[in-house]
């Protein structure tokens, strides 16, 4: 019952996510980030169980900054999905965490938005939603959706989902955590 949004513009990457913590049909917290900072210029959207979304995300982050430490240089945003697709696939075999990745960057060569599954398939997509949002958004982004999109645009199409889902999707999702990664860092706003 997870919501995931992603969107690249030719400045930025977002994320957002909603902010509900859920176990079966009961709520347990409305003010859960479910957009993980990674890394200074990046920032990673997941949805899945509680337990396999906390530890997998601090497992990518860790393993990350480890590397930093050990290298003396950071991962690249495309580095840094294929390292987190790779894991995807390694726990598959073994013990699959069940969570879905939206992976948003910015680095010398621009913004990145990944696009991952729990079953490790990736792709590098300018737009995308994870969950049952997916259903409902796929047609709302691929309309107003452009290759110059603005943050301020991208913001009003993020609304839109927003609506869109309190509208036709049975579970009340009203409130959203988006992160925003640009040449200058990350942006936390809610919406």
């Amino acid at each position: 019952m997870e919501t995931v949004i992603g969107l690249r513009g030719p400045t930025f990457a977002l994320v957002a996510c909603d902010r509900y913590a859920n176990s079966s049909i009961l709520r347990m917290k409305d003010d859960e980030d479910k957009v993980l900072l990674v890394d200074d210029n990046k920032i990673m959207g997941l949805a899945g169980q509680i337990g396999d979304r906390l530890q997998f995300g601090d497992y990518i982050q860790k393993n990350v900054h480890l590397y930093r430490f050990r290298n003396n240089k950071r991962l690249s945003c495309a580095a840094t999905a294929s390292f987190t697709r790779q894991q995807l696939a390694y726990y598959l075999r073994r013990s699959p965490y069940h969570v879905d990745v939206m992976l948003a960057g910015y680095d010398e060569t621009g913004p990145h938005l990944y696009w991952m599954d729990y079953l490790a398939s990736m792709a590098s997509v300018n737009k995308g939603a994870h969950g049952y949002a997916a259903y409902f958004l796929g047609g709302l982004l691929d309309r107003y959706y452009h290759p110059d999109l603005t943050e301020e645009e991208a913001l009003k199409i993020l609304e839109m989902c927003k609506k869109e889902l309190m509208t036709r999707f049975i579970v009340s999702q009203a409130s959203f955590r988006v992160k925003i990664a640009t040449k200058d860092g990350i942006r936390t706003l809610d919406i």
